[in-house]
């Protein structure tokens, strides 16, 4: 979110209608950083209050621990003193989108004793042509639509955006025991708690799985081997394996021998039928 222009009439100090500053023009946007000066009464916080104003209709100084404003209170407090009507309007860019929003209240008629009237808020988008569209027109509606448009809503603006000048004073000039409560409704700190606690349950999370790891590492340690112990095991791997070798010349020598050994036996068993037919064979050939 970025703010282009403000353009306010009859805040406080500020009588009349004010020139448009534009935030988007020099010598302002080409000024960087800038900054609000001038003697006490003249309007310095009153032009941030007329942000807020048309953003959101409220007034962070005048808020009371959070509970808003009445619009009579709020008038009273801000409307320039012999004046009837007061407004504010803020240009906005949000993703490259244009947005005009517009806080106005005054009395009946204008008068400066005349009741005090609603207010009344609008909100348009401004398209290329400069041409508003899509108006929201209720005090309702328009908050809450900024709030969505920005992602911001009044206290979040107020924290991130606009941190009001007294607020900040006051924690300047704090004890040390009252500072931590100021500076947690300044910037909401408990947004830092839960990233706090988050953090910490990611620690300890990686804590376990590092220890993990280093249990795991020990027992692997274990197992491996140092090159002394590979370098025997290595020598005795060699030594197996001519062992292996020489025990299977062995074996095939034994299956050699076996072989020769059962032919043998073949052999003898064949000459020992042979002889056998041949003894009973001569008797029969001596008869007459």
């Amino acid at each position: 979110m970025r703010i282009l222009s403000l353009k306010c009439t009859n805040l406080n100090s500020l009588r009349g209608e004010q020139e448009t500053i534009y935030f988007d023009r020099a010598p302002l946007a080409d000024a960087g950083l800038f900054a609000i000066t001038g003697p006490t009464g003249t309007g310095k916080t009153t032009l941030l209050d007329a942000i807020t104003l048309a953003l959101y209709g409220k007034v962070y100084r005048f808020e009371d621990d959070g509970a808003s404003l009445k619009t009579e209170e709020i008038l009273n407090q801000i409307l320039t003193i012999g004046t009837g009507r007061c407004e504010v309007e803020v240009t906005f860019r949000v993703e490259g989108a244009v947005y005009h929003t517009k806080w106005a209240c005054q009395r009946a008629y204008k008068k400066t004793e005349g009741a005090v009237q609603k207010a009344e808020m609008w909100l348009s988008r401004i398209d290329a042509a400069g041409v508003q569209a899509s108006p929201y027109k209720t005090r309702s509606d328009v908050p809450r639509e900024v709030a969505r448009l920005t992602q911001l809503d009044f206290g979040q603006f107020v924290r991130s955006v606009l941190l009001p000048q007294g607020a900040f004073a006051q924690f300047l000039k704090a004890k040390n025991s009252g500072r931590a409560d100021l500076l947690q409704k300044l910037t909401d700190t408990t947004r830092f708690a839960d990233i706090g606690r988050a953090a910490h349950q990611r620690t300890q999370l990686a804590d376990k799985a590092l220890a993990t790891a280093g249990e795991r590492a020990t027992l692997y340690a274990g197992l491996l081997l140092t090159e002394e112990k590979q370098a025997l095991l290595a020598e005795e791997t060699a030594t197996a394996a001519a062992r292996l070798a020489a025990l299977n010349q062995e074996l095939t020598a034994l299956e050699t021998a076996r072989q020769w050994f059962d032919d043998h036996r073949k052999a003898q068993r064949a000459r020992a039928h042979t002889d056998q037919e041949c003894t009973d064979s001569t008797p029969a050939a001596a008869a007459p």
